[in-house]
């Protein structure tokens, strides 16, 4: 697995249809799984799927609960450009350094919002 990588949580500031989405880079497998074990996805669809799924009966009193992920910072700020690029080859688009950041993003934004 190449790093860094994206996780995705629904719902979020990212539309797609009547659903939407957020994502984080994360650096390292460890803070990829630790991201996943808090509900973040792969992959945007699956984040949206999860977001959207019936929740699930509450488990017996007498099985044990798992102790809880450690917790990942809430991630406010806009995307660095290295998150941009990483995302932008991610899904294909062109760009060079020409490219302003405000731009990037825009084409992101609307690459996603196409598939």
């Amino acid at each position: 697995m190449e790093f860094p990588r994206f996780v995705y949580l629904s719902p979020g500031n990212f539309r797609r249809g009547k659903s939407s989405y957020r994502y984080v880079s994360v650096n390292s497998l460890e803070e990829h799984d630790a991201y996943l074990a808090q509900g973040w996805s792969t992959s945007a669809d699956l984040a949206i799927d999860r977001a959207n799924a019936p929740t699930p009966a509450p488990a017996p009193a007498s099985v044990p609960t798992p102790a809880p992920a450690p917790a990942v910072p809430e991630d406010n700020a806009p995307p660095t450009r290295a998150e941009l690029e990483t995302k932008a080859r991610e899904i294909g688009l062109r760009f060079d350094g020409r490219t302003s950041d405000r731009t990037l993003l825009r084409r992101i934004t609307q690459a996603i919002g196409e598939v």
